[in-house]
């Protein structure tokens, strides 16, 4: 079974800007690197589907060196203009991620599910 430990900061700053850390702090049976992001920018893309992992690199420089047009990496971060974007974003990478653990799983031929979250208000 595919096991994603999930880190989720915030923090407030002046503007106000919300800004949201997502961070993939251990993985089990997959890489920790589950956020795309686009080479030629070096922005975030995208949250990784299990294509996605097979197919592009985990850094920059491998992304670089062989030509792709998108790498991951474990953590993203990123800036809203209120509490309702930052909220909607901590949730979906919530999902994104726990739907990417689902279809790794099931890639990997094992459907017996065995689920605990942690979920805490801030």
């Amino acid at each position: 079974m595919v096991v994603f430990t999930l880190r989720q900061i915030t923090a407030i700053f002046d503007g106000p800007i919300y800004q949201v850390t997502n961070q993939v702090t251990s993985a089990q049976l997959a890489s920790p690197a589950a956020y795309v992001f686009a080479t030629a920018t070096q922005a975030f893309d995208h949250y990784a589907s299990a294509v996605d992992m097979e197919q592009y690199p985990d850094s920059y420089e491998k992304a670089v060196l062989l030509g792709t047009k998108f790498y991951r990496l474990p953590t993203v971060v990123r800036r809203w203009s209120n509490v309702a974007l930052m909220n909607d974003d901590l949730a979906t990478s919530l999902r994104r991620l726990q739907s990417l653990a689902d279809e790794l799983t099931a890639q990997q031929g094992d459907l017996i599910v065995d689920r605990t979250i942690v979920i805490q208000g801030g």
